[in-house]
């Protein structure tokens, strides 16, 4: 299979296996928001907020380590994961045991100790995963990870709304995660094709480790500023807010964390086949981000524009929120779905540093966050100041690009941002009046010619495309040829002799 196949193929794999799980996800969110108070999902989305914090803030990345590096199929560098992930599982789960009751203090909801406490079967449950279906990816085959995506998605659904009807509480959400978990180790044990095995190997701790610390160390930041907003603002403005808050933001990030997992499943081992053939390389990294920037403006300018109205639709009026602040968090998230774009040509080259750099950036949100908070601000002020950060965290990371000898295009994001700045300026002059045609109007001008602008800063994006899918299977023919040239010769000498 040619490569331009096989990245077809794995897009369409990705898109059915975590866009699947992704609606998943949101029915259930969806759902269990339905049935229970807004204060009670508030104390769901903490949990879940929590939970992203201790895991991310633990993650080395070691999934990536399997698909970039060049002795990725070797069991022992699978066994050395497989221990260090139950291990930091376990871990993991005693210190959610020992936190339950300052943690159901902070958020003033002491009845939910036992809830915090029961959390920590999660991260126990994950760490049991079989990390085969991560090795297979490095030939570009994704469907045993999509199978064990939209199963573990499916049940935590079930579960989820089954719970969310019976007991009508924040207890739905927090068996649902267990379930999502624990579907999640079955199935990928399942659909593996090698055996379980884990042990520790010293030369391959020493090679995760020096891949993965940087990761570690970013994980504490990315965490810290993607989630640390959301526990602020469950400490500071209640479980309400915070509801609020976390229902736009699943909402609107959804769809760019969607995008985001699969130009990274499909762009790191692409982008790693030809690291050591710089011009290849660079053509490559120049047409994953000229698709990511595209992308980014077809994504979040409607998204900007008609994600308050999309929110109070789909999780009800309770969850209401205010006009910009749909706006502010689509343009923050934006800029992180592009961020994707540096960082995984960084990871492709084995740079890990420039996540590291480039999220410890987004913490300056985070501590503009508190302050805001502090002064009596809410929950616009607060995603303003984290787009800010990310804006930012983004420059960082195009600059920590440049390393690998990959110019940053820069007209790209800058369309990405002028479009995106036209839909909040749109919005604040409009304000809460507008009506729904002069969003969807506006939608639809600022998104095409956004978009335009963007294809006309890249012209030879289909070019490109079509050259290197001529380049890749005119390789494919003369390696046959070669093969059978090979062959003809093997048969010739076995007659001769």
């Amino acid at each position: 299979m040619s490569g331009a196949r096989a990245l077809r193929r794995g897009a369409a794999t990705l898109l059915a296996g975590h866009g699947g799980g992704q609606i998943l996800g949101l029915l259930r969110n969806l759902a269990v928001a339905r049935l229970i108070a807004p204060e009670d999902f508030g104390v769901a989305a903490a949990m879940a907020a929590l939970l992203s914090l201790l895991e991310a803030a633990s993650d080395m990345a070691w999934d990536k380590l399997l698909i970039q590096a060049r002795d990725g199929d070797d069991p022992a560098l699978m066994a050395t994961i497989h221990a260090l992930n139950l291990m930091r599982g376990a871990a993991l789960a005693v210190l959610l045991v020992a936190a339950s009751n300052p943690l159901a203090a902070l958020f003033g909801v002491a009845e939910a100790a036992g809830a915090f406490a029961w959390l920590a079967l999660v991260p126990l449950l994950r760490g049991a995963v079989h990390m085969d279906l991560k090795r297979a990816q490095r030939g570009l085959a994704f469907g045993p990870e999509a199978k064990a995506t939209l199963a573990s998605h499916l049940a935590g659904l079930v579960v989820a709304v089954w719970l969310a009807w019976a007991l009508g509480d924040y207890r739905a959400m927090l068996w649902g995660l267990v379930a999502q978990s624990a579907a999640l180790a079955l199935a990928s044990r399942a659909l593996a094709e090698r055996p379980y095995r884990f042990g520790l190997s010293a030369t391959r701790l020493r090679q995760v480790f020096a891949f993965g610390w940087p990761l570690l160390l970013s994980g504490l930041v990315v965490v810290a500023s993607a989630q640390g907003d959301r526990l602020l603002i469950g400490a500071g403005l209640g479980m309400r807010d915070l509801a609020i808050f976390a229902a736009a933001a699943m909402l609107i990030g959804a769809p760019g964390l969607l995008t985001t997992r699969i130009a990274g499943a499909l762009g790191l081992p692409w982008l790693s086949a030809v690291q050591d053939r710089a011009g290849a390389f660079a053509a490559r990294c120049r047409m994953f981000g000229a698709a990511m920037s595209i992308a980014a403006i077809l994504i979040f300018t409607p998204l900007a524009l008609l994600g308050s109205d999309a929110t109070a639709l789909i999780f009800g009026a309770a969850y209401a929120p205010p006009p910009m602040l749909a706006g502010w968090l689509a343009a923050g998230l934006a800029m992180r779905f592009l961020r994707g774009w540096p960082v995984t040509v960084s990871l492709a080259r084995g740079d890990a540093k420039n996540v590291l750099i480039a999220n410890a950036l987004r913490l300056t949100g985070l501590a503009a966050a508190a302050a805001v908070l502090a002064g009596g601000g809410g929950v616009v002020e607060v995603a303003a100041v984290v787009a800010a950060a990310e804006a930012l965290a983004l420059i960082a990371a195009f600059r920590r690009m440049g390393r690998t000898g990959v110019s940053a295009a820069l007209a790209l994001p800058t369309c990405c941002a002028l479009t995106l700045a036209a839909a909040l300026i749109w919005l604040h002059v409009a304000g809460p009046e507008a009506t729904l045609a002069a969003k969807l109007t506006a939608t639809f001008i600022l998104t095409l010619v956004g978009g335009a602008v963007a294809a006309l800063a890249a012209p030879d994006l289909s070019q490109r495309l079509l050259r290197q899918r001529a380049a890749t299977e005119a390789d494919a023919a003369a390696d046959g040829a070669a093969d059978g040239a090979a062959d003809g010769a093997a048969d010739g000498a076995a007659r001769s002799s």
